[in-house]
């Protein structure tokens, strides 16, 4: 019953039938499949007799008395026609997967900075105190079980999921990720659950896990045997690059926490971000991996922005933290944009801007010798908009719908071709789109000038998509697996983009710093002081050494040429 394949009616207890379709799917992975319906989700667990064997009808009237702003509650049983139960519904809430929040990319472009940060982390704890005080113990509360809710700016809202696998009352849980368990304690209880929020919370903060990054003695795969023997970040041999944020963005008190728990075993209830009174970072330690300088590349400076630097378009267009939006080819500002989805692309007498305002597309031109704005009407629905490859699309209910963009005395605006996706099992980064079909994973990348192809990717199955890139012919995507590893996959694809060869590993963490120009070369940075330069269509592969190179910043092309953006400064990079 959990995979639902055509048209089915299935009984919410206290509300009536419903049906599901397949478009309604959202995800399917471990117990069961997510549906949403509506303002509904609704939950439907693979093993049919899991409801009756469990006693889940008792428990999740039990789980009420848990009931909280922040916590995803299920509200009452799923039958099928028959009144056989096989599932719960909940209601649905707005959220990306905490994971995002942990790259830097992602904060930069939603404008996530370090007082959200600390809000965020406060509530999660304000989470973690309610639920224990009604004597249930969360157990497996890692990352993928925290959406957070950004729409209220600058006051983000955490939701806690997965809530039917909490231990209450007669119902214990057994499961949980190894990333976030605490090996030194001998059952589960409070304390656990503490150390797997400070596990979770100490990534909004800094970007990496506290028992990743270069140890001598380690090797990569050994995440549980360093948290058994208490190798932490805060091990003075330990080598981190410049993508981990600086531990001095955590307030003291909350700070000193973290050492105490992951690198001298002690365990204590946390203290919140906000209890020493006014935030007042100490000063933090991140000890970088070392590079020599060679001085093997050019920087040539393009533009400085008064403004931290979030996004930069195919175009030569950078979007600018203020909302300005700035040419830095033709060396002008376009304008001023006060939304997170953003689009541009470039015509010879002007730009296109396109955003999203209230799920509606907004468009306008901006004339380039005028500077006038032209501001055009249309009645398109958009949750999403994007430009790849100096195409320009919008995302909603229907798919993925390119926009087709003209100026002739006026500036028209039209739809162009439309492949259809599953709404809300699609999850979108730039340039490609993972979809999970009932746990079958699909690619879906726009390509060449009017096409777009959706192909399976069965190493995806395994894992929950937290970055990726498109480019052309080349597809990298991070994931976490769950066990708590993140694996990052390179895919190439042949000229029609109907095979493909694979590259996978094992990595630290999920910030992707890359860009693919469109004669097929792959520009990235894994390492500080190191750009890797390499072809997937023939295996060239170059690593050429610089000190002015940082993880942590961001890559972008303009035609054929690499784009290297720091915080505030945009620098066009060639070989000497």
């Amino acid at each position: 019953m959990t995979k639902i394949t055509r048209k089915t009616e299935v009984m919410l207890e206290g509300r009536g039938m419903v049906e599901l379709q397949p478009r309604d799917h959202m995800i399917t992975g471990g117990e069961g499949s997510i549906y949403k319906k509506n303002n509904t989700v609704i939950k439907l667990y693979t093993d049919s007799d899991k409801m009756s064997r469990d006693g889940m009808l008792e428990k999740i009237i039990a789980l009420k008395r848990v009931e909280h702003p922040f916590i995803v509650t299920p509200e009452n049983i799923v039958t099928d026609r028959s009144g056989i139960p096989i599932g719960y519904y909940m209601p649905f809430v707005m959220g990306e997967p905490i994971t995002r929040v942990f790259t830097n990319d992602y904060r930069a472009r939603s404008q996530f900075g370090d007082d959200d940060a600390h809000i965020l982390v406060d509530r999660m704890r304000t989470v973690v105190q309610h639920v224990h005080s009604k004597n249930v113990i969360m157990v497996d509360a890692n990352e993928m079980n925290w959406l957070v809710d950004e729409h209220k700016k600058h006051a983000p809202e955490p939701r806690a999921i997965d809530v039917d696998a909490w231990a209450i009352d007669r119902w214990q849980a057994r499961v949980i990720m190894p990333s976030i368990r605490d090996w030194h304690a001998k059952k589960f209880g409070a304390l656990s659950d503490w150390f797997a929020w400070g596990i979770v919370t100490f990534q909004v903060y800094t970007g990496i896990h506290p028992y990743k990054g270069r140890l001598p003695g380690y090797v990569q795969h050994d995440l549980v045997k360093r948290m058994q023997d208490n190798a932490s970040v805060f091990h003075s041999n330990v080598r981190l690059n410049h993508a981990v944020r600086d531990f001095g963005s955590i307030p003291a008190a909350l700070r000193i926490w973290y050492e105490d728990v992951f690198a001298k075993g002690k365990r204590a209830v946390p203290p919140s971000p906000f209890d020493v009174g006014k935030i007042v970072p100490v000063c933090g330690r991140v000890a970088h991996a070392q590079t020599t300088t060679h001085g093997m590349l050019i920087f040539e400076k393009m533009h400085e922005s008064a403004s931290q630097i979030v996004q930069v378009f195919d175009d030569g267009v950078v979007l600018c933290a203020d909302g300005s939006l700035v040419d830095v080819i033709r060396r002008k500002k376009i304008c001023t944009i006060g939304q997170k989805h953003v689009a541009v692309v470039t015509r010879q007498d002007g730009w296109f801007v396109a955003s999203c305002e209230n799920d509606m597309l907004t468009c306008r031109f901006i004339d380039l010798h005028t500077g006038s704005e032209e501001i055009v009407d249309v009645a398109i629905a958009a949750q999403n908009i994007m430009s790849v490859q100096k195409r320009m699309f919008i995302v909603n209910e229907r798919g993925l719908t390119e926009i087709v963009l003209s100026r002739m005395k006026k500036v028209l605006i039209s739809t162009g071709n439309t492949w259809p996706t599953l709404p809300y099992a699609t999850k979108w980064f730039s340039g490609v789109g993972v979809e999970d079909v009932m746990g079958h994973v699909h690619l879906v990348i726009p390509f060449g000038e009017r096409a777009c192809t959706t192909i399976r990717a069965k190493e995806l199955d395994e894992i929950t998509p937290v970055a990726g890139y498109g480019g052309t012919r080349f597809v990298t995507i991070v994931g976490l697996d769950s066990q708590g590893m993140y694996h990052k996959y390179e895919f190439h694809f042949d000229a029609e983009y109907r095979a493909y060869d694979v590259w996978s590993d094992v990595v630290d963490h999920a910030e992707l710093v890359i860009t693919t120009l469109p004669k097929g070369v792959c520009a990235t940075i894994v390492e500080d002081g190191t750009l890797d330069i390499f072809v997937p269509s023939h295996g060239a592969h170059t690593k050429v050494s610089d000190g002015f190179i940082k993880t942590g910043t961001h890559l972008a092309h303009i035609d054929n040429t690499v784009i290297y953006t720091d915080d505030h400064t945009v620098w066009r990079v060639r070989m000497k």
